[in-house]
């Protein structure tokens, strides 16, 4: 007997912290794709932040812990952090598809992203192995940009799938820095959150 396909988002980031606008967009991506899984991935080093400070991946790691809770839909893959180095898709991509061979697979990217998504690396052999989904920004892109985009993000006859995102901007800058002034980040990230960077002093020494 066929095995059963079943749909499973994929989401990466540097999550330097997870933020409630990063939930909010899973929640829809989840809703919108009938995403029996979603797998969040948190970068080693992303080639497009390199110069960027962050802490350690165990507390990037725990927040996201702390983060999604017991929601049996979420799963926390560490292939990018135990891999080391500069992050590329492409390689986990190519490490989901073995280890989830009979799954349909969905990648989800910002608006902003996909405007820069030919900069990425092997960007092609990307959209050949899985399903590409943009989570829209209102007000970021006009009707000619998102055509320029579907034409060149369409490999194979497979145009991207695209989402409408909430309109809530959140800037894990923003956060950074407020932390580092002892501001309040309370309603920016989830409570567990504030609480652990707190505690831990995260961003102390945010520049």
């Amino acid at each position: 007997m066929k095995k059963e396909q079943i749909n499973i988002g994929l989401f990466g980031g540097t999550f330097n912290p997870i933020q409630l606008a990063h939930l909010i967009i899973l929640e829809r991506f989840i809703e919108e794709l009938n995403l029996k899984k979603c797998i969040i991935i948190p970068n080693n080093v992303s080639p497009f932040k390199s110069d960027e400070i962050q802490v350690d991946a165990k507390h990037r790691i725990k927040m996201l812990k702390l983060a999604i809770g017991n929601d049996k839909r979420f799963k926390i893959d560490n292939f990018e952090i135990k891999r080391g180095g500069i992050s590329h898709t492409i390689d986990t991509i190519l490490y989901l598809k073995t280890k989830y061979p009979y799954e349909n697979l969905f990648f989800l990217i910002g608006s902003d992203h996909a405007k820069l998504f030919d900069k990425w690396h092997k960007w092609k052999d990307i959209l050949e192995n899985i399903q590409l989904v943009i989570a829209l920004r209102p007000k970021t892109l006009n009707e000619q940009e998102i055509k320029l985009i579907n034409e060149k993000l369409t490999v194979k006859n497979k145009p991207p799938i695209w989402i409408d995102a909430p309109q809530i901007e959140i800037s894990a800058s923003e956060i950074r820095k407020r932390a580092s002034l002892g501001k309040s980040i309370k309603y920016l990230v989830p409570r567990k959150v504030e609480k652990y960077i707190h505690k831990h002093k995260l961003y102390c020494n945010y520049q």
